[in-house]
């Protein structure tokens, strides 16, 4: 059995405020006790947990941190292919370490315990905000060449100016990346809010609500495709009766992170092997990135200035209330 993080003598539940606001965003300042649980985290971010000294030194082996998908609790598909490619593209002796949620990973890549994290961004931005010890290295693409997402406010072309009413999820990434958008941007629009993104998309479609918070996958080109708008054309709503009223910048997927004290050699390893990984042994690849199948690039941590710049937005403001 692969070890297990987030059951020893650490509290990674002190994350878990923190983790849970970056991921749910501005909805959850709405309740006291919320605004007191992130409030408190922030706190034990700061004072409560420090992380471990960062001093650069040859690694003995290489411990990865990997969340573990709730149907398959500690196993991790593929995890002996995964050990031996890092293992031979490092020199070093390699070692999966399962984490039962970002809060946990977060817990011990700060505290020294793993050296390589692979995070959500908006987890990474936490993790971030929570010790300055980690940086990205690589990040996945799509099959279709998109780096991230969007989030989008969707609208009728007949209607003038912002939408009164607007269909969004609490919850949702895009519900949090719309408070990301410039300000020149913000409406007066009146939010509608639903528990799924299929009930705000049936609204919208049925002309119920005059707009919908959704996203689009962010690649370039001129052309907005997939996503959100994708879903409301099968729905059948026609190209030419909807527009993108505004977008954020681009939220980019999820990095594969390393401790900065990580010595430079090891690092450039994992980056050659990685960016290459797609093409030289396309199945570990599978196994590491099973949604994303277009490889991964090289990324810094400017990659995630809009997941850190909300990730500070938020903390700016609950030190405030």
């Amino acid at each position: 059995m692969l070890p297990r993080i987030g059951n020893s003598e650490t509290k990674p539940q002190e994350y878990d405020g923190m983790v849970k606001a970056v991921n749910a965003g501005w909805s959850t300042m709405k309740s006291r006790t919320a605004r007191w649980s992130v409030r408190a985290t922030l706190a034990a971010l700061v004072w409560m947990q420090p992380a471990a000294s960062m001093a650069e030194g040859p690694l003995a082996t290489l411990r990865i941190g990997l969340v573990a998908h709730p149907a398959t609790g500690v196993a991790i598909d593929g995890a002996v292919q995964i050990e031996e490619a890092f293992s031979k593209a490092t020199g070093l002796p390699t070692q999966i370490f399962v984490a039962r949620d970002f809060a946990a990973l977060i817990d011990a890549q700060t505290r020294g315990r793993i050296d390589y994290g692979i995070y959500s961004a908006a987890a990474y931005a936490a993790a971030r905000l929570a010790c300055g010890c980690i940086e990205p290295i690589v990040a996945p693409i799509g099959s279709d060449g998109a780096t991230g997402i969007r989030a989008v406010l969707i609208r009728r072309r007949e209607d003038a100016g912002q939408p009164a009413t607007v269909a969004t999820v609490p919850g949702d990434m895009p519900h949090w990346l719309s408070h990301a958008r410039p300000a020149a941007q913000a409406g007066a629009e009146r939010l509608v809010e639903v528990e799924t993104a299929s009930q705000a998309e049936a609204m919208f479609v049925s002309g119920d609500v005059d707009g919908i918070i959704g996203w689009v996958p962010s690649r370039a080109g001129p052309a907005q495709q997939g996503g959100t708008l994708s879903r409301l054309l099968e729905a059948g709503l026609q190209p030419e009766t909807i527009e993108i009223a505004w977008e954020t910048q681009p939220l980019r997927y999820g990095p594969h992170a390393v401790r900065s004290d990580m010595p430079a050699a090891t690092k450039n390893a994992l980056v050659g092997f990685l960016t290459a990984l797609h093409e030289v042994q396309p199945d570990v690849f599978q196994h590491l990135e099973p949604l994303r199948q277009g490889g991964f690039v090289r990324v810094t941590d400017a990659d995630y200035a809009t997941a850190n710049a909300m990730a500070l937005q938020l903390a700016a403001a609950v030190e405030a209330r």
